[in-house]
């Protein structure tokens, strides 16, 4: 082994940004690199747990961040240490190249196997009053959806658009719009009108308040909520469809002013591309509107 083993602290940080243990590997420190680089790991993993609500995310940034801090801290205390240490093999440049390669990999490996949630905002009235203009949500891909999940999905007449509705039927079902009333398998949805201040309308814009706007309680199996519809009432009725192999019938909560899958048929599920959870940030003219940050989508 050599006796050289000047190492530049600023080397080692980038290191451990870029892959938390490498810096230490760097430095010599062959064990704090294993059990770090483990850490880094678990926690990438753990995040399709704590990343599926708003206060989950929130612990698991700062976790994050406080370990990030932590081996950062500890590599630079560790820098004047490891001149007096004999410079290991494992340090050369070459062996150090190949691991980040292979970390690289596994880190891609598990992205694509584990892929977290993903923000998006999509600025539409057609799930007011679920989801207001202004709103942004996490999303998680699912292989399997349910009646009643808020989803996005690309719109099988614009699949350079990403567009987000409510699942009311499943593959099997009979959907149908009859009288005012959406019939699931022969059987009436529950809807119930409710009293709704004028504030409630405003948040979905002006026109509802003067359209003489409604909203209705509405419960799709263990889902529940509100149905808003303005002064032209429902949408006009339609026959009743089975819904086939692998679609899903899609329609907003604002169904008066919705474009969805009474207009464009079924959407695939290869075409889904995942499930809401939960409202992370929402602004409106220039106001942050804290009451909404957390609210639960599905």
């Amino acid at each position: 082994m050599q006796k050289n083993n000047n190492r530049s602290p600023v080397i080692s940080i980038f290191l451990n940004i870029l892959a938390p243990g490498f810096g230490h590997l760097y430095l010599g420190f062959v064990q704090e690199w294993i059990f770090f680089s483990l850490l880094a790991f678990v926690i990438k993993i753990s995040a399709l747990w704590w990343a599926s609500t708003l206060y989950g995310l929130v612990v698991g940034l700062l976790i994050t961040l406080a370990l990030y801090i932590f081996i950062i801290v500890d590599s630079i205390q560790k820098t004047k240490i490891a001149t007096e240490l004999p410079k290991s093999k494992l340090q050369q440049k070459k062996f150090l190249i190949s691991l980040l390669i292979i970390y690289g990999f596994l880190n891609l490996s598990i992205s694509r196997l584990y892929p977290l949630p993903k923000a998006f905002s999509l600025p539409s009235a057609s799930m007011c009053p679920s989801l207001l203009d202004g709103d942004q949500f996490m999303i998680q891909k699912e292989s399997e959806f349910s009646r009643g999940e808020v989803v996005v999905y690309l719109n099988p007449k614009d699949m350079a658009t990403k567009y987000v509705k409510r699942i009311i039927g499943i593959p099997g079902d009979t959907v149908e719009v009859r009288n005012n009333q959406l019939i699931i398998n022969g059987k009436n949805l529950i809807v119930n009108k409710i009293a709704a201040a004028p504030d409630f309308f405003a948040s979905c814009g002006e026109k509802f308040i003067a359209a003489g706007a409604e909203a209705f309680a509405i419960s799709l199996d263990d889902k529940k909520y509100t149905l808003l519809v303005d002064g032209s009432g429902f949408v006009s009725d339609f026959p009743e469809v089975k819904i086939p192999e692998n679609s899903y019938f899609l329609i907003g909560d604002n169904w008066s002013n919705s474009y969805d899958s009474r207009f464009v048929g079924f959407i695939k599920k290869e075409d889904i591309v995942g499930k809401a959870l939960y409202i992370h940030f929402s602004s409106h003219d220039g106001q942050i509107r804290w009451n909404r940050l957390g609210i639960s989508l599905n």
